[in-house]
């Protein structure tokens, strides 16, 4: 009897052990790599309960039509990871578009950064993620975002901007939203992002983005962020040209923090709503506008920041005001610098309790009109270098010096 229980007994914990054995063989992750474009559920392609593992650059891993996708036993889920690195310097890697399912709204198809994986299945009669990447957490450092006015191109999938050349995007301003929307600056990733212009790999002399920029993030993009590297603009020589439809629009507004090195901007800076602009100690930066806006512009908000901190170039011509500035705060700590004969309503208009540091100037002689107009509680420094051929004129609340 109780030889006969043994033997039950032993029986039982055998086909324990086997059907164990069974299940974790059962849950194994069986992988399958690919390099290049690839469509699930292909002739030949047994994708069911499958990882693709893609690596090799920025391609589409697209699918059949749902309708036509069959598993044994109903496995219809496909698991994809991007295993491309993550950016380095010579930026050997690159996103993967998934263009049948959607994970943002408004877009067509759902961007995989590297190391990032995804959830694919069909449900009923369509394809669904059922598991969406999330935002994509950039590797620690300086890592560059490629724009590229020739070669690259604004078109959702059609770009990751991770390289120049065709993988580029063809606007900065294309760049900027592109990090905004899928980029998460966590406090404790020291990152920042170098919205980088490269004419097929080499410098933008010469180049100009004719798109314009017009970034309004409204705390949202970069996640997380905080001091003024949050972005760096890197022009390598080109020029960002003005919106003509929408002059007045600021290029910065609601919480933008960007620094910028060897631009060209034809349309001066504006920034609103809380945002920050700096050139950064690289310095090569040249400001010009048209005859109707300043060259400076700080506007609505009084936590507005322009920060100068090398020598800026301003245009020669006619414009109202070389900084206009209402109610936030200018900071010239480099060297404002007048390249050619410039005609101004004001050197300085300021209102609403602003603040405009002038700071150091060279090629003062080149500038004609009023020096000075102060208003609503506003402070000037450094009166002594503010040019103009007109004296200045200051409310009895406004403060020089």
């Amino acid at each position: 009897m109780q030889l006969g229980r043994l033997t039950s007994f032993l029986l039982t914990l055998f086909l324990y052990v086997i059907t164990a054995s069974s299940a974790v063989a059962g849950t194994a992750d069986p992988q399958r790599a690919i390099t290049g474009a690839y469509t699930i559920g292909q002739s030949g392609n047994d994708d069911c309960g499958v990882r693709l593992t893609a690596s090799g650059g920025f391609y589409n891993i697209s699918a059949d039509p749902a309708s036509g996708y069959s598993c044994p036993g109903g496995s219809y889920i496909v698991r994809i990871t991007n295993s491309d690195p993550m950016p380095t310097g010579s930026n050997a890697t690159g996103a993967k578009f998934v263009p049948f399912v959607n994970c943002w709204g408004g877009n067509p198809g759902t961007y995989l950064w590297p190391q990032q994986t995804m959830e694919v299945a069909v449900v009923g009669s369509a394809w669904m993620a059922t598991r969406c990447p999330g935002r994509w957490v950039p590797p620690n450092g300086v890592m560059a975002l490629y724009y590229d006015p020739p070669h690259g191109s604004d078109t959702y999938g059609v770009a990751d901007g991770l390289a120049p050349g065709v993988r580029a995007f063809a606007s900065a301003d294309a760049a900027l939203y592109m990090m905004g929307a899928f980029f998460d600056k966590a406090w404790e990733n020291p990152s920042t992002t170098a919205i980088t212009c490269a004419n097929n790999g080499s410098d933008c002399n010469g180049i100009t983005d004719t798109v314009g920029i017009h970034w309004s993030p409204h705390d949202a993009a970069p996640l997380g962020a905080a001091g003024r590297a949050a972005v760096l603009l890197n022009c390598n020589g080109g020029a960002i040209a003005p919106r003509e439809a929408i002059p007045s629009l600021a290029m910065f507004f609601a919480a933008a923090i960007v620094e910028a090195t060897g631009c060209s901007f034809k349309n001066g800076i504006s920034v609103s709503e809380g945002a920050k602009f700096e050139d950064v100690a690289a310095g090569g930066n040249t400001y010009c506008n048209q005859p109707d806006q300043p060259i400076f512009a700080l506007a609505n908000g009084n936590d507005n920041l322009v920060w100068l901190s090398n020598i800026a170039d301003i245009c020669g011509g006619s414009v109202p005001h070389v900084i206009y500035n209402e109610g936030g705060r200018f900071q010239n700590g480099g060297t404002i610098n007048f390249t050619a004969a410039l005609s101004v309503a004001s050197t300085v208009f300021a209102s609403n309790a602003s603040y405009t540091a002038f700071g150091k100037a060279t090629g003062t002689e080149r500038v004609t009109g009023k020096k000075w107009n102060l208003l609503q509680s506003s402070y000037l420094s450094s009166v002594e270098n503010v040019p103009g051929t007109a004296a200045g004129s200051t409310c009895r609340t406004c403060g020089t010096n």
